[in-house]
């Protein structure tokens, strides 16, 4: 008897809905899972105990995803080949940062709460805009089509991105909000561009790693240089 895949299946039904009909559904799960860090802040058991939780989520659910419905082995997005001098020096470089980081933190900041910016807290975020949200739209919804020097599901993704730290200032916009979500969607792009040259996931999360460390020494220094962000904008 023949047996239907799976993937076939998936395939199959994809192409009974209408199109519009699809991209509404999609569109929604992955609104629903931008904004779910919303929810869980509101669980009663520590901000570091939250965050690891859902990352930890995040990165189940995108490897079930990649072996469920992808086919694929559970780790292949996480996939990393260091031949070349700006891998190692990405690599490298983020270390060091990392290292500086811990040891001269943000006045307002623990090392706790660096460790977190630099870890256990990126990578729910990256397991979901450039794991779990960038895989289903690009298989249900934006495909291989571009735009400028990025995919679609890159601009998407940082869009996404950036619009999702609108739940840590519950959802309040001033300026200061407005320019961290100007940030977002630019580290958006980059990371979404390195996820989709390298098709790895592990790639985007070192760098923004990095890209976090170096945010926490700006920091460090513009408090000890005396700046203030009213004198910066």
């Amino acid at each position: 008897m023949h047996e239907v895949s799976c993937d076939n299946r998936n395939g199959q039904i994809a192409r009974r809905l209408n199109p519009g009909l699809r991209i509404t559904l999609v569109s929604a799960i992955v609104l629903a899972l931008t904004f779910n860090n919303w929810l869980f802040m509101r669980i009663p058991l520590g901000f570091y105990w939250t965050i690891g939780i859902w990352s930890a989520l995040m990165l189940g659910i995108h490897l079930a995803y990649t072996h469920v419905v992808k086919k694929e082995p559970v780790f292949s997005d996480y996939r990393i080949r260091v031949r070349s001098a700006p891998a190692i020096i990405l690599i490298v470089g983020a270390a060091i940062i990392g290292s500086l980081s811990l040891i001269f933190p943000q006045p307002e900041a623990t090392r706790l709460d660096v460790l977190s910016a630099l870890s256990f807290g990126i990578i729910g975020e990256e397991a979901l805009f450039r794991g779990i949200i960038w895989d289903m739209l690009e298989r249900w919804v934006t495909g291989k089509r571009r735009f400028i020097a990025l995919s679609l599901t890159g601009w998407a993704t940082a869009v996404l991105f950036s619009l999702a730290h609108l739940q840590y200032h519950d959802f309040r916009i001033d300026i200061w909000v407005a320019i961290q979500l100007g940030q977002t969607f630019i580290a958006g792009i980059i990371l979404g561009a390195v996820r989709e040259r390298t098709s790895s996931v592990t790639w985007s999360l070192i760098l923004h790693s990095a890209g976090n460390g170096f945010c926490n020494m700006a920091g460090w220094l513009f408090y000890y240089l005396g700046i203030t962000n009213a004198q910066l904008f």
